[in-house]
């Protein structure tokens, strides 16, 4: 009985032969590994680039929250000044 091989498992082998000299279909394959390589990596680079931008912008989101409410407190502590110094007069 024959064990399951994952074609995206076995591609992802370091193909090679010990061939001196090599036919334009063993190039063609090798450039078509190399393209997939840095396909992957792009897409690893381009993941974590989604992240941080996910990240950032809940950051900034969080930071424009707090500064509103900050400045309805501010606000709300005139308020109560304003309120202070005609009560005393």
């Amino acid at each position: 009985m024959s064990s399951f091989k994952s074609y995206r498992n076995e591609s992802r082998g370091n193909w090679g032969t010990q061939a001196e000299k090599l036919n334009v279909e063993q190039i063609q394959l090798g450039a078509l590994l190399r393209i997939a390589d840095a396909t992957e990596s792009m897409a690893t680079n381009h993941v974590r680039l989604i992240e941080e931008r996910d990240r950032l912008s809940r950051l900034y989101k969080e930071s424009q929250a707090r500064l509103e409410r900050e400045r309805r407190t501010n606000s709300a502590l005139r308020g109560v000044i304003t309120k202070m110094r005609k009560a005393k007069s």
